[in-house]
């Protein structure tokens, strides 16, 4: 069977099951055949996603994603195990030339031993009971490790004929794919505590280089863009929730709401409240 891209490749594969598949490149030249859209890289698995509804635990995944990728730099082999909540995944390095170019997740797999005691205790701990059923029914509990390294080849042979075939995008250099690969993964963790550090560590950049090639591209460094990606997620929850302006800017990842205020000023020219009263949709009588 012959595949248009790479997202139809892992969409056919998750077929008819409840896996998670996705992979990030670490800004790799490569053919427009294997860029992904936002839902081929980002984890969206009904549990983990309600887990990370509170901010202290998406913070925890994200640093347990960050130590997933650095394993996997570092060791360039794939790997199975239980992340900090409790869910079953596969990791996959992809290495071409001698380097790891892209690492492949295949995850939301229920262990039904050690995984499956630690995710009832986390739903216990949340207070989720009510609507344990449906998270429990989320997870995909057919597939095991011999399964994930299939599909993990099976990506990985994909990902290396296509760059064989068809090394260049036609219309992106190697720079402009590092910078896109970068904003895809700042929106993919734009709630999280993430820095410039963080961000180089995932990528296997020097931070100076990569903050000098960020700003020469897009006109501000990358931490002035992580803060207005922030904000105009605020300025959503502003208008559209009725969540207090605290919450807020702890749901977008301000550990102070002083400086949220203040950097919401800078951007907005108007405070919170205002912006607020301004945009909120009238009730028609």
């Amino acid at each position: 069977m012959n595949y248009s891209s790479l997202y139809d490749l892992i969409k056919s594969l998750k077929l008819g099951t409840k896996l998670q598949i996705g992979v990030i490149f670490l800004g790799m030249e490569r053919n427009d055949l294997l860029f992904l859209p936002h839902e081929g890289r980002i984890h969206t698995a009904k549990y983990c996603w309600k887990l990370k509804e509170e901010k202290r635990m998406a913070d925890k995944c994200f640093k347990c994603r960050q130590l997933a990728v650095r394993k996997a730099i570092k060791t360039e082999s794939d790997f199975f195990g239980i992340c900090i909540n409790g869910v079953c995944e596969y990791t996959h390095p992809v290495i071409i030339d001698g380097k790891v170019e892209a690492i492949i997740f295949i995850g939301n797999i229920l262990d039904e031993y050690k995984g499956k005691k630690i995710i009832e205790k986390r739903i216990s701990q949340k207070n989720l009971d009510d609507i344990k059923d449906q998270l429990m029914d989320s997870f995909e509990e057919g597939i095991g490790k011999t399964e994930c390294e299939r599909i993990g080849a099976l990506i990985e042979s994909y990902i290396q004929m296509i760059h064989k075939l068809y090394p260049y995008s036609s219309r992106n250099d190697k720079k402009s794919i590092l910078v896109k690969d970068v904003l895809g993964f700042i929106e993919e963790n734009r709630s999280e505590s993430i820095s410039i550090r963080d961000i180089a560590g995932i990528f296997h950049y020097n931070p100076k280089y990569l903050g000098r090639l960020f700003k020469k591209e897009m006109g501000c460094s990358i931490n002035t863009y992580i803060c207005n990606k922030k904000l105009e997620q605020a300025k959503d929850l502003l208008v559209n929730t009725n969540l207090k302006i605290i919450e807020i800017a702890t749901e977008v990842g301000f550990e102070n709401v002083t400086y949220f205020n203040r950097r919401f000023f800078e951007y907005t020219f108007v405070t919170p409240s205002e912006y607020r009263m301004a945009n909120k949709p009238k009730v028609k009588k």
